[in-house]
């Protein structure tokens, strides 16, 4: 009797809020209140992460391949170090010159006599005579008028085993005939100290 005055009573409860119930629940077994979690906020559909979108294989075809870089061309085969500004190669030395021969030493001329008259007529001829030790050198005959300022000059000739050479006297030559030899370096008088020929007017 009980059981079917809560019954009656539960139909009409529903009945007041319009609902019917199909089923009979069983009673409701007390458990723990769990602990109060605040809720996590409701994202409105602006706030809501859009989807990342998916690419499909036709996508994933249409993209470009990546451009092939060209091949790097071979370095150029290696010179000789030339000298240059950066300093990163090193020039190989230079070899060395080979040394010159040192020149042969000159001998120096040697002058044993000369011959010469001491006194010559204005108009007349002074045959000058040496005798060297090198015949093939050159010796040279250095005369002017004595006291000028210009001297004559005349290569003297080898003959009779002795360089020869003969002076016409003439006119200017009337104050006297200065004189030296010079060969290889080597002098007989100078142009400071020259020998001397007098020189006479004849009657």
């Amino acid at each position: 009797a009980l059981f079917a005055v809560a019954m009656l009573g539960f139909v009409a409860l529903n009945n007041q809020q319009g609902t019917t119930a199909t089923e009979l629940p069983t009673a409701p077994v007390p458990v723990a209140a769990p602990d109060p979690v605040e809720p996590p906020a409701a994202q409105t559909p602006d706030e809501a992460p859009a989807p990342t979108p998916t690419p499909t294989p036709a996508a994933k075809a249409s993209a470009p391949a990546p451009a092939k870089r060209p091949a790097p061309k071979p370095a150029p085969a290696a010179k000789d170090p030339a000298p240059s500004s950066s300093g990163s190669a090193t020039p190989a030395p230079a070899p060395a010159p080979a040394p010159k021969p040192a020149p042969a030493p000159v001998v120096a001329q040697k002058i044993y006599k000369v011959s010469a008259i001491s006194r010559a007529n204005l108009g007349g001829k002074v045959p000058i005579r040496a005798e060297v030790e090198d015949m093939d050198a050159v010796v040279i005959l250095h005369y002017r008028p004595k006291g000028g300022s210009n001297w004559f000059t005349a290569n003297m000739a080898t003959f009779m085993g002795a360089k020869s050479y003969t002076v016409d006297v003439r006119p200017e030559f009337a104050p006297g005939i200065e004189y030296y030899l010079s060969s290889k370096g080597v002098t007989y008088g100078s142009a400071r100290q020259p020998k001397l020929i007098a020189v006479t007017t004849p009657d």
